[in-house]
C-alpha cells in the first residue's frame, strides 16, 4: 500500500502545519539532549569516548545508510501515520534509554530513536503538501526548515536547566512525555489530512528508490544540501572550540554565544521560505546562501579578527545559510519523480543532509591538523560552498526547462 499525495487544499490548513513542524521539533529533541548531559551520563554508565561519540553521531550514519528506504516505507505506509507511528517509537526508545544500566541499552535506544527521527522527517514534508494550499506551499516550507535549529536548540536549553534537579533520565523522562503529547496533538490535528491511497507491490517500491536515484533533480537537491551541511556542520562544531580554546572565552559564555549562532539559522530558514513564497527563484536563494557562506567562512577562522567579528561571521553562516535548506525542501514537491515519491525523494535529501554533516567536521579537522592552523578551515568551506554554487547553476537549468515544457504544452 502506497500513499499518494492528494491535491493541494484550497485553503491552508495552518493548525495542520504547526502540529507537523511541531513534531519535527520534538522529533530533534533527540539530536540535543545527548550533547549537554553527554558527561554525566559518562560518569554514570562509564561510556568509553568512543562510546560516546557514537551516541551522538548514530542519527547522521542511520541518516546517511536509510534515508531514502525510510522514505520509500514512507511512502508505503502513509505520512501521517509515518509521523505518529515516528514519534511513538521515539517515546517509547526514550524510555528505554531513561532505565538503560549500561552503554549497550543506551545506544539501543540512540538507534531506535534515530529511525524514529528519521521517519518523521522524511514524511513531514509531504503531508505538509497535503495541509497547505498550493500558494502557501513554499511559506509553509519555509516554516518547516527551521524544526532543527529551533527544536536542538530548545531542548539544550532545557536540559541546562534540567539536569541538576532530575538528572539526565529524568529529562530523558520528560522528553518521552512531550513525545507522547506531541503524537496525540497531530493524530487529532491532522485527521483529516489523509492523503489518496493506492496499493503497490514491494517491488516497486525498490523501483520507486531506483527512479529518485537517478533522476536528476532530487539527487542534485541532496548534493546541494551535502555541500551546505558540510559548511554548516563545520561552523557549528567548532565554533566552541574556537571560542574556549582559541580565544579564551569562558565555557558558559561560549555556549551562548554558539547556542545564539545555531538559532540564527531559524530566521534564515524564514526569510527563505518568505523570499519563495514572494516568488524569488529557488537558485537565486542557493546561490545568496553559498556565497554569503563562503565569505563569511574566512571572518570565522581569521585569527586577527576580534572575537566579536569571528562570531558574527559564524551567525552569517548559520543565518544566510538558512535559506538553502528550506529551498532544497520546498524542490522536493517539483522534483520529486512522481507525486506518491515525494517521502522518497525527501528521504535522498535527508541523505544528503547527514552525509555533510558526518564528513564535514572530520575532514576540516584533518585539513586543520595537516596544515598545523585553523586558517585552512576557510578554504574548506570557500571549496564546499563552491561545489554548491555549481549545483546551484544545475538547479536552476532544471527548473528552467522544466519551465519551458510547461510553457510548450
Amino acid at each position: 500500500m502506497t500513499a499518494t499525495i492528494a491535491a493541494p487544499l484550497a485553503r491552508t490548513n495552518w493548525l495542520g502545519v504547526a502540529t507537523i513542524i511541531g513534531a519535527a521539533m520534538v522529533s530533534s529533541f533527540q539530536i540535543g539532549k545527548m550533547p549537554v548531559a553527554l558527561p554525566i551520563i559518562r560518569d554514570e554508565l562509564g561510556l568509553s569516548l568512543v562510546a560516546a561519540g557514537w551516541a551522538i553521531s548514530i542519527f547522521n550514519v542511520l541518516g546517511v545508510t536509510f534515508g531514502i528506504a525510510m522514505g520509500a516505507f514512507t511512502d508505503w505506509l502513509g505520512p501521517r501515520r509515518a509521523i505518529i507511528g515516528g514519534l511513538l517509537v521515539i517515546a517509547a526508545a526514550s524510555v528505554l534509554g531513561a532505565a538503560a544500566p549500561n552503554a549497550t541499552v543506551l545506544l539501543i535506544s540512540r538507534f531506535l530513536e534515530g529511525l524514529g527521527f528519521i521517519l518523521v522527517v522524511v514524511a513531514g514534508p509531504a503531508l505538509l503538501v497535503v495541509a497547505t494550499a498550493e500558494r502557501d506551499q513554499r511559506l509553509a516550507f519555509g516554516f518547516w526548515g527551521s524544526y532543527w535549529p529551533a527544536g536542538t536548540a530548545s531542548i539544550m536549553l532545557l536540559s541546562t536547566v534540567l539536569l541538576g534537579r532530575i538528572g539526565w533520565r529524568g529529562v530523558w523522562l520528560v522528553d518521552a512525555g512531550l513525545v507522547v503529547a506531541m503524537a496525540v496533538v497531530v493524530a487529532r490535528a491532522t485527521k483529516e489530512l489523509r492523503p489518496v491511497v493506492h496499493r503497490q507491490r514491494a517491488w516497486d517500491a525498490l523501483r520507486g528508490i531506483a527512479r529518485t536515484l537517478i533522476s536528476p533533480g532530487p539527487l542534485t537537491l541532496a548534493l546541494v544540501f551535502v555541500s551546505y551541511s558540510i559548511v554548516h556542520m563545520t561552523t557549528i562544531s567548532f565554533l566552541p572550540t574556537l571560542l574556549v580554546s582559541e580565544l579564551g572565552i569562558a565555557l558558559a559564555a561560549a555556549a551562548a554565544m554558539s547556542a545564539g549562532v545555531a538559532f540564527s539559522n531559524v530566521f534564515g530558514n524564514l526569510l527563505g521560505g518568505l523570499a519563495l513564497h514572494r516568488g524569488v527563484p529557488r537558485w537565486v536563494l542557493l546561490a545568496i546562501g553559498f556565497g554569503a557562506m563562503a565569505v563569511a567562512g574566512f571572518g570565522v577562522f581569521n585569527g586577527t579578527l576580534p572575537v566579536e567579528m569571528r562570531v558574527f561571521s559564524a551567525a552569517l553562516v548559520s543565518f544566510l545559510g538558512g535559506v538553502i535548506p528550506v529551498s532544497c525542501l520546498a524542490g522536493a514537491p517539483v522534483h520529486a519523480p512522481s507525486p506518491h515519491m515525494l517521502a522518497t525523494t525527501n528521504g535522498l535529501i535527508v541523505q544528503g543532509s547527514n552525509t555533510g554533516q558526518l564528513l564535514g567536521p572530520p575532514l576540516t579537522a584533518a585539513a586543520v591538523e595537516a596544515s598545523d592552523g585553523w586558517g585552512i578551515a576557510a578554504f574548506v568551506l570557500a571549496a564546499s560552498s563552491a561545489v554548491g554554487l555549481v549545483l546551484t547553476m544545475v538547479v536552476r537549468g532544471l527548473e528552467q526547462g522544466r519551465e519551458r515544457a510547461a510553457a510548450l504544452r
